[in-house]
Order: C-alpha cells, then sequence, then structure tokens
C-alpha cells in the first residue's frame, strides 16, 4: 500500500467514525448543509467511476494478492462520505429518505464494478 491508500484509508475511517457519532447521538448534528439527495446520489455515481478508475490504474501491474488488499480502500473507504454528508442534512430530509446513504453506497458500488468488469475487455486479456 502506498500513502495515497493509507491516506484513503485514514480519511474513510474518520468519516465513518463521524458518521456513527451522529448516527447514535454522541454528537450533535448541526443539521444545515443543504444537500438534496440527488446530488449526493449524482456524488456517489462520479466518486464509483472514479475510484473504479484509479484502482483499475492503480492494479494494473500489481500480483493478483495486491489487487485484494488494495480493493479494501478503493471500496470501503469513500462511502462513508456519503453517511457523513447525509448525516449534517436537516432531520426532516433525513426523515423523509432515511436510507440515502445505503442508496448512494449501492449506487457507488455498481459504477466502481463497471471499470473493473470491464478491464480486460478492450486489452485482451
Amino acid at each position: 500500500m502506498k500513502r495515497f491508500e493509507l491516506g484513503l484509508v485514514g480519511a474513510g475511517a474518520a468519516c465513518w467514525l463521524l458518521a456513527a457519532a451522529y448516527g447514535v447521538g454522541l454528537l450533535a448534528a448541526p443539521g444545515s448543509l443543504p444537500l438534496v439527495p440527488r446530488w449526493l446520489f449524482t456524488f456517489a455515481v462520479a466518486a464509483g467511476w472514479l475510484c473504479g478508475n484509479g484502482w483499475v490504474a492503480r492494479t494494473r501491474t500489481a500480483p493478483p494478492a495486491q489487487r485484494r488488499l488494495l480493493l479494501v480502500p478503493w471500496l470501503l473507504a469513500p462511502p462513508g462520505v456519503f453517511f457523513l454528508l447525509w448525516a449534517l442534512v436537516p432531520p426532516a430530509w433525513q426523515a423523509e429518505l432515511p436510507i440515502a446513504g445505503l442508496l448512494a453506497t449501492g449506487a457507488f458500488a455498481v459504477l466502481f464494478l463497471v471499470p473493473v468488469t470491464l478491464k480486460g475487455v478492450f486489452t485482451g486479456k
């Protein structure tokens, strides 16, 4: 793992911990982030596409064991941002769509898998 992946793991863990602290009530969320769910899903789709392509580029010449190890930060760290962003929106919006973080993670995962599954199609591998 290189410095970028370590930074990704650190930032993802911080987002996951803050989102969990807001979720269980340890911290009082300000509820002032004007984030429409459509923007959250758009961000999740873009992040999934970027992270999928980043993982493919980063593991192009890596052995299979290292590919699996690098999958953890690229796939599990970014969804923490979605849950954290959704924890900071007004409570009325959270009540309307309580599973927005989960839906954004699903959109992220689908768009992450597109470049991962297509990586050998155009190279003939």
